[in-house]
């Protein structure tokens, strides 16, 4: 669980640091929702997602991929997700969904998502429904090393 410490900085804005980790990145912003923002940016490039909402309203979509953009960040990438049709951005990182790099645009994905209004929402879950990609499951690999035994 990653729990958040806010502080004020002397009536010129709001910083929000990780407080397992102080000496970690601050996020920083004019009012709350501009650290909040900066903090699920900063929390985005370290492979991990992160949203503060009141509610957190998990939401389901599946669509066509109408537009996709990598930013690149010092530890990892960030892809901006735009389905056909929606009036949001979808932002999902490598270190959680290390297949987000091979989607294109006209795939057809299914992705989780955070209903929180915002133009820019993170990712919970993805699947490309064009790339459908499957591993060998740990049972499988079991059998195969039993029989070279």
């Amino acid at each position: 669980m990653l729990v958040v410490a806010l502080l004020a900085v002397l009536s010129q804005g709001v910083a929000i640091v990780n407080i397992n980790n102080v000496n970690g990145p601050i996020a920083t912003g004019r009012s709350l929702a501009e650290a909040i923002r900066q903090y699920e940016r900063l929390v985005g490039q370290s492979g991990d997602t992160g949203h503060i909402e009141k509610d957190r309203q998990l939401s389901v979509i599946e669509g066509v991929v109408a537009r996709v953009k990598q930013d690149l960040t010092p530890t990892g990438s960030l892809y901006y997700i735009v389905l056909e049709g929606q009036k949001h951005a979808l932002l999902g990182g490598t270190g959680e969904f290390p297949l987000i790099p091979l989607v294109q645009v006209g795939d057809r994905v299914k992705i989780g998502f955070i209903a929180s209004g915002e133009v820019v929402v993170p990712i919970s879950s993805f699947e490309n429904l064009t790339l459908p990609l499957e591993g060998v499951p740990p049972q499988k690999i079991a059998e195969v090393g039993a029989q070279k035994k």
